[in-house]
């Protein structure tokens, strides 16, 4: 891939998590590797519709795939190193504070 596009796709991917609750479902699940929309709505303590209109948008935007299990769907990180990009720059942050 060549670096126009390599730029492109990372635009692409920091609007698709520009978001404060969008960051946190990938942070969570950097560490949870694969979540049901029911959990995160848990941990994230927000409204279910609003956890699942966030996951709907990743998943719209290749950020996140589905698995099934009879009723439950499953959420993961399409790609992972995207996670521990946002940590380290979180990190970054907090030591500059």
């Amino acid at each position: 891939m060549e670096q126009e596009q390599r730029i492109d796709r990372a635009v692409h991917m920091f609007k698709a998590i520009a978001h404060p609750i969008r960051l946190q479902i990938v942070l969570l699940l950097r560490q949870r590797k694969e979540l049901t929309a029911t959990t995160i709505q848990e941990y994230l303590e927000v409204d279910q519709s609003l956890t699942s209109h966030h996951l709907l948008f990743m998943k719209s935007k290749g950020l996140l795939t589905t698995r099934r299990q009879r009723k439950n769907v499953y959420y993961s990180l399409v790609e992972p190193g995207l996670a521990n990009s946002i940590a380290m720059l979180l990190d970054t942050i907090a030591y500059a504070s």
